[in-house]
C-alpha cells in the first residue's frame, strides 16, 4: 500500500473535502473537462459538505455556488443539494423563534 493511501484514511473531512475540491478546480482548468467526472465530484463534494454545513456553512454555500456558475459556463446542470434546503428551513426555524423572542420581550 502506498503512503497515499494511508495518508488519505487518516485525512479529517475537512481535508478530503479540501482536495475533492481541488480535483474540481482541477478538471475545470483543462481544455475539454470530462463533464461526468464533474458531476461525480460534485456528488462527493455534496456528500462531504453535509458532515460540514454545520460548522462551515459560509464555505460551503460559497463552494457550491462556485460550481453551480462553474457548470452553467460548461452548459452543464447540476442539482442543488437538499443539505442545502435543510439549513434554510433551520435558519427559518431560527428566525421564527428569535422573532417571537423579541416580541414578547419588554
Amino acid at each position: 500500500m502506498s503512503h497515499g493511501h494511508r495518508h488519505n484514511r487518516n485525512a479529517t473531512p475537512e481535508q478530503i473535502y479540501d482536495h475533492t475540491l481541488m480535483f474540481w478546480r482541477m478538471h475545470l482548468a483543462v481544455e475539454e473537462p470530462d463533464l461526468a467526472q464533474l458531476r461525480e465530484l460534485h456528488r462527493a463534494l455534496c456528500s462531504l459538505e453535509v458532515l460540514l454545513c454545520e460548522r462551515q456553512l459560509d464555505r460551503c454555500m460559497q463552494n457550491l455556488a462556485q460550481r453551480l456558475q462553474d457548470a452553467r459556463s460548461l452548459g452543464m446542470q447540476l442539482s442543488i443539494p437538499a443539505w442545502v434546503t435543510t439549513q434554510l428551513e433551520d435558519l427559518e426555524q431560527w428566525s421564527e423563534e428569535e422573532g417571537l423572542r423579541g416580541e414578547v420581550q419588554p
